[in-house]
């Protein structure tokens, strides 16, 4: 017996005890998740120096392949998501989120503000270089459900088959620690505004365009993509910041 069937067999009594996790729920602590026996992700992941990639030629591409799948599934939550992934790829978490901020699903009213808390949870834990996620069971029960969104995928995939094509490793100490623990608190800052962009049309899906570009960075270890990103970050702040200003006076 080895020794992770040795720490399952030491848990489980314990665990049929209380409440199980809904299939691939991310919850803390990580020994309650019961990966071996529930877990069963979409892509593979693997946890390289100063982050996660996927073992694909197309890491973007396949991000948004999953969100394609799972939103077509009228009664998919964003758990559903998320768990394609595993709880320790953390850029690829993050791309996940960002995207749907893009996708026609920033309409749905709340649905920025959840995105903006799932940002800010996922990046900050990321800052903080933890090595699994937690988010909260209510949070992943959030229904993305769509049948409006196929058209914006094929979009999507588009861009997202470009970007790949063009992604090397550029720039790597950026997207290495320390700098990417600045990248994802700089995302978990701007999580944070996102319940405030939900009053301003469009808002909200600019500012996830460029947190998908600095996880898609961080993603495909391309330090040039991350800036990119970063650069369009304040940038999709100005039309809010105007709208607000306009208002005010």
């Amino acid at each position: 017996m080895d020794e992770e069937d040795f720490l399952i067999e030491i848990v489980r009594p314990i665990g049929n005890s209380i409440k199980r996790p809904a299939q691939g729920a991310v919850i803390w602590p990580p020994l309650f998740t019961f990966e071996a026996q529930y877990k069963t992700p979409a892509i593979s992941s693997t946890t390289a120096k100063g982050g996660d990639t996927l073992q694909t030629d197309q890491p973007i591409s396949d991000v948004v392949h999953v969100l394609e799948e799972k939103t077509d599934e009228g009664n998919a939550q964003i758990g559903d998501v998320l768990s394609a992934f595993g709880s320790a790829s953390f850029s690829s978490v993050l791309l996940a989120v960002a995207v749907m901020l893009v996708s026609p699903l920033s309409g749905v009213p709340l649905f920025s503000s959840v995105c903006g808390i799932t940002i800010f949870l996922v990046a900050s834990q990321g800052a903080l270089g933890r090595k699994q996620l937690w988010l909260p069971e209510r949070l992943l029960k959030v229904g993305i459900g769509s049948n409006k969104t196929k058209k914006a995928f094929e979009k999507l995939m588009q861009a997202a088959k470009w970007l790949d094509e063009r992604t090397a490793a550029r720039l790597p100490a950026l997207v290495s620690p320390p700098a990417s623990r600045v990248l994802f608190g700089i995302c978990a800052i701007f999580g944070t505004l996102m319940p405030l962009l939900e009053l301003v049309p469009l808002s909200s899906s600019l500012v996830g365009a460029a947190v998908s570009l600095i996880a898609a960075g961080l993603l495909a270890r391309d330090g040039l993509i991350a800036a990119i990103g970063l650069l369009i970050l304040p940038i999709s702040t100005i039309i809010p910041i105007a709208a607000y200003s306009a208002i005010a006076g």
